[in-house]
């Protein structure tokens, strides 16, 4: 898997790029974005459009998209601090 740091130090995921001709494909559209622009001003990558940035946008914040959560570990009470050892 290819990853991209964008100016905010975020690593994207680029797995729909195209690395000999800098193409990648916007996440929501499917419409090729150019890896150039990422960084510039007024860029809206990794989308094609503001359109497409504010529906991803609108996904996280109803709740469609989910970062799994791991359980946690043994060290930690059900409290979510650490035991007292």
């Amino acid at each position: 898997m290819a990853n991209v740091e964008s100016p905010a130090g975020l690593i994207l995921d680029i797995r729909h790029s195209t690395f000999d001709t800098g193409i990648m494909q916007c996440p929501i559209c499917k419409i090729p974005v150019d890896i150039a622009t990422a960084g510039k001003k007024g860029s809206t990558f990794p989308f094609c459009s503001d359109r497409c940035r504010t529906i991803d946008l609108a996904r996280w914040l109803d709740g469609k998209y989910q970062i799994p959560v791991l359980p946690d570990d043994e060290s930690h009470g059900g409290d979510g601090e650490p035991d007292e050892r």
